[in-house]
């Protein structure tokens, strides 16, 4: 069963609060903030975002799907993760 997008921006979303340590209440950080440009995922960061999304979703990421403008923000990559395993 292919996940909903809303379970899919609360999975990443928890994985990046948890992984890069964002505080509580953070008020830039949505589900619509480019994560890059923002500071809150780095390069190094981005390799474990890319195995979060692997490992959890059962995919293969092509270079053309983090390097998209859709792989900047939660909403994004939600819709790419939902085209991609639908």
């Amino acid at each position: 069963m292919v996940p909903s997008r809303s379970d899919i921006v609360r999975e990443v979303t928890d994985f990046l609060v948890t992984t890069f340590k964002i505080a509580p209440g953070d008020r830039v950080f949505t589900p619509n903030v480019n994560l890059f440009d923002e500071g809150y995922v780095d390069s190094t960061g981005l390799v474990d975002l890319i195995a979060f999304i692997e490992t959890t979703y059962g995919m293969a990421l092509e270079r053309r799907h983090f390097s998209s403008a859709e792989f900047t923000t939660i909403h994004g990559i939600a819709r790419m993760i939902r085209a991609t395993v639908a």
